[in-house]
């Protein structure tokens, strides 16, 4: 029997050796027709060394490379663009699959007929430790108006290609959490979401490497989203990130980013405000 194609995108920048490790997650997949599109934005280490030898290694591959640094979205973006899988799927450089995730995805694929992205359940690592975490783990619809008060979907979904490119994938234009912003722009043209209950996604939340980026320009951004998205976010959400704002304005000025990174990661799960950060 023929199964479709399915994209597996990866945006990098100066990890080689991470992205060693997630790029051996995808190419070792049980499910072997696939694609795996490697954009390195603007590395100044050995990761375009590696890549040009990947696909030497093996034609799945496909590589391209900003010469100057353009940022994860826009790396997205070209993947996307040049996808030619029927299906879709998101890494990050610092993370990696189980080798059974592809597979999952499509044995579920049926499901996209009445949802419009699948996500999965999430294995939680740092410094190779598993941690617990039972916030994405289990199987349940992902309501758009439960979108309205946070990202409870995570950072990466598994959809039909053809989707993110009529929705013009990811917006450059947004400094932070644009893959909440897709998320929400999936759910207004196609419907809900559904996140399955399997775990196979390993997030490396190692905090000595990733930090919630907390500079003027973020902060900008999420002004923005909220903008963006004003009449659809809960009055909750709205004034929870203007506390944020207010109380990020004065510990910046303690030297203390650290801490304010520390309470909202506890209050509100493992790596769920990562995606404030402007993650390679």
């Amino acid at each position: 029997m023929n199964r479709d194609k399915i994209t597996v995108y990866i945006p990098t920048h100066n990890r080689v050796d991470l992205l060693k490790r997630a790029c051996e997650s995808v190419i070792n997949q049980s499910y072997t027709n696939l694609e795996l599109i490697v954009v390195d934005d603007g590395s100044s280490d050995d990761t375009w060394s590696y890549l040009k030898n990947l696909k030497k290694s093996d034609e799945r591959v496909l590589i391209f490379r900003n010469e100057i640094s353009k940022g994860a979205c826009v790396s997205r973006n070209i993947a996307i663009d040049h996808a030619t899988g029927k299906y879709i799927t998101g890494l990050d450089d610092d993370d990696y699959f189980a080798l059974s995730r592809l597979d999952n995805f499509y044995s579920s694929r049926d499901n996209l007929n009445q949802y419009s992205f699948l996500s999965s359940s999430v294995i939680p690592i740092c410094d190779k430790n598993i941690l617990r975490n039972e916030l994405y783990n289990s199987k349940r619809e992902l309501l758009l108006s439960e979108l309205s008060n946070g990202n409870n979907v995570g950072n990466q979904v598994f959809t039909l290609t053809k989707r993110l490119k009529t929705i013009k994938a990811f917006d450059a234009n947004l400094n932070c959490w644009q893959d909440y912003d897709l998320w929400i722009r999936l759910c207004c043209k196609y419907g809900n979401g559904l996140n399955l209950s399997n775990a196979d996604y390993y997030l490396d939340v190692d905090p000595k490497r990733e930090r919630i980026t907390n500079s003027p320009r973020k902060i900008n951004g999420m002004n923005f989203f909220i903008d963006k998205h004003y009449n659809l976010l809960s009055q909750s959400f709205k004034s929870r990130y203007k506390a944020y704002i207010y109380v990020y304005g004065g510990i910046r000025k303690q030297g203390k980013c650290d801490l304010l990174f520390l309470f909202f990661s506890v209050a509100y799960g493992v790596k769920k405000y990562a995606n404030l950060a402007y993650k390679h």
